[in-house]
């Protein structure tokens, strides 16, 4: 797949996963690393920042004042650290080790999916640290790999809040820690203004994504949804390892 293509292809995952499809959101960055050539890689990971902040915007708009508030505060205390921490790192990383920790990452998102449905049911009493150590969690891999979901879904779901509320306070969350992401990332090369016009084509596509999305959540199986992007999930990891 040509640098065109795969921009194009991430911007409609982006959409896709704001309007709906989450799990989509855990390829989208390997995909782009797969993609780009070998001196680009780190930059992968800012293209795909751009994606996932326009699909943000849209994703507020239907979410907007459904979140929990009270959850969301400490969650974004810990997220600030983490992704201090985590956009430090990736500065000193080469090429080789961001596709190298991307895959690992993702490695680690699959084996997450498969006992994520059974945190739920767990005894648990809720602490506000819990919250400042999942955000810390999520903001740190999201800095890594745009992967910051299982830290997050994992905190939450202990929670026993409605879907709706699930959901929406996810949008808010990400949301921020996207625009916190942003000068980090130009700080450290992931992403750079002269690259930019280069992501305008997948950004542009995000919309559609959303909507597709929106209309496709219900009516799609999820548990074989699920299992496939799981499966391209784990390939793209593997390949992103021993490449």
């Amino acid at each position: 797949m040509d640098n065109l293509g795969a921009i194009l292809l991430a911007g409609t995952l982006a959409g896709l996963a704001k309007g709906g499809l989450g799990p989509l959101g855990a390829v989208i960055t390997p995909i782009m690393i797969l993609a780009m050539p070998p001196e680009a890689e780190k930059q992968a990971v800012g293209f795909v920042l751009l994606m996932l902040i326009v699909g943000d915007w849209f994703a507020l708009y239907v979410y907007w004042g459904r979140w929990d508030r009270q959850r969301t505060r400490p969650l974004l205390l810990g997220a600030v650290v983490g992704i201090a921490i985590g956009a430090t790192l990736l500065a000193g990383l080469s090429s080789e080790a961001v596709r190298r920790l991307v895959g690992v990452v993702g490695l680690f998102l699959a084996g997450y999916t498969l006992v994520q449905d059974r945190l739920a049911g767990l005894g648990y009493q809720p602490r506000t640290w819990h919250g400042v150590l999942s955000g810390g969690a999520a903001g740190f891999t999201s800095s890594l790999a745009n992967a910051g979901g299982p830290p997050f879904n994992a905190y939450m779901l202990l929670q026993n809040v409605d879907p709706r509320t699930f959901v929406a306070t996810a949008t808010l969350f990400f949301a921020v820690v996207n625009m916190i992401k942003l000068p980090f990332f130009l700080w450290n090369g992931a992403l750079r203004f002269d690259l930019v016009p280069s992501a305008l084509p997948g950004m542009a596509l995000v919309p559609v994504g959303v909507w597709v999305g929106k209309q496709v959540v219900e009516h799609i199986n999820r548990r074989v949804f699920n299992g496939i992007v799981w499966i391209g999930l784990v390939i793209s990891s593997i390949v992103l390892l021993y490449q």
